[in-house]
């Protein structure tokens, strides 16, 4: 039944990208035919110079000084002090109709809570842990087919590097570490790219979740079975990302993503997963700037467990729509090579 259900929408969704590219094919095709009457027509064809490649680098470090509140992320709510580092590099090469673009983001930051009562985990008024942990790295790889539209291919990786806790009455359990989670996506699909913004459509995505840590290994989490580290998906991926300076002080970043696992449960929207940030950055200086940032994550692999009114657990695990925000003021330096103009 289940294999019957995937194979019917991968047919489904096989049939639509071929007909979609069929389509992009024939327009090209006649377009690439218009101009080759063009160039019959000119008995002296002027000869063009090589096109050569350009290189850029793109780069932004932050340290910023925040106050933060989550809801359902894996830590509590508490007044505290908090202190993080956001780092963003780009590498891009275009040539021709080629387009390659590398994006690194690696963000770290913790927080010393003071709590109301003594701890029974510190023994003392303050707690010390992370707020922020992320390591995203994409490349994706384009050839211009007409107008905005690119065919392209994309590489993820997604993962933490440090451990993260549970603070769960007076026990401090583990929940993640280095590729505990861990997610790598292979995908191809077309991408419409303008100067502020870009949108990719993948009707073929193959995603593959990682739980590498020891602790984890004979435990069902994040979607991977007891006594494996790695569960393979295969299913369709869109992402819309906008990154511009909306004023000559004020630069938005936002970036929104849904995934769908053709084997998942296709009468539930909760069988897609999303993800949606936004950074905003308002200069004060060329160093000093108040920064805004804000996350909301759906992964319905992603449980939580469920307590009682005495904070002992039921066994029994749910799905959030998890939530993060911090703002304060941060320290940052930006360059470019070659220098905009």
């Amino acid at each position: 039944m289940y294999f019957k259900l995937f194979f019917d929408n991968l047919m489904k969704y096989l049939t639509t990208s071929v007909l979609f590219f069929s389509l992009t094919m024939s327009v090209l095709g006649s377009s690439i035919e218009d101009k080759k009457v063009v160039l019959q027509q000119d008995e002296t064809p002027a000869i063009s110079e090589p096109i050569k490649g350009k290189w850029t680098l793109d780069g932004q470090f932050q340290v910023l000084l925040d106050h933060s509140y989550s809801l359902n992320w894996k830590g509590a709510s508490y007044p505290h002090i908090g202190l993080a580092t956001m780092n963003r590099m780009s590498l891009k090469f275009e040539k021709g109709k080629l387009a390659w673009e590398n994006n690194l983001a690696v963000d770290l930051g913790f927080k010393c809570s003071f709590l109301p009562n003594v701890d029974p985990i510190t023994k003392t008024k303050n707690r010390f842990e992370k707020t922020v942990d992320k390591i995203d790295f994409n490349s994706k790889f384009g050839y211009l087919a007409k107008g905005y539209w690119f065919y392209s291919g994309l590489f993820t990786w997604n993962t933490q590097m440090l451990k993260g806790y549970d603070y769960q009455a007076d026990t401090m359990i583990l929940s993640s570490a280095f590729m505990t989670k861990g997610t790598m996506t292979l995908s191809l699909g077309m991408d419409y790219k303008r100067k502020m913004w870009s949108w990719y459509i993948s009707p073929l995505s193959a995603t593959f979740i990682y739980k590498i840590h020891p602790d984890f290994r004979n435990r069902l989490e994040f979607g991977v079975d007891s006594g494996k580290w790695c569960y393979p998906t295969l299913g369709a991926m869109t992402s819309l990302v906008f990154n511009a300076d909306v004023h000559p002080k004020i630069n938005l970043f936002a970036k929104l993503e849904l995934k769908m696992d053709y084997r998942g449960e296709f009468k539930q929207m909760r069988n897609v997963d999303a993800s949606f940030e936004m950074k905003w950055l308002f200069s004060v200086t060329d160093w000093l700037a108040i920064s805004l940032n804000a996350a909301l994550l759906y992964d319905y692999d992603d449980k939580f467990d469920v307590y009682d009114a005495n904070g002992v657990p039921t066994g029994e695990k749910v799905d959030h729509l998890q939530f993060r925000e911090n703002i304060g003021i941060s320290l940052g330096y930006k360059f470019s090579i070659p220098k905009a103009k």
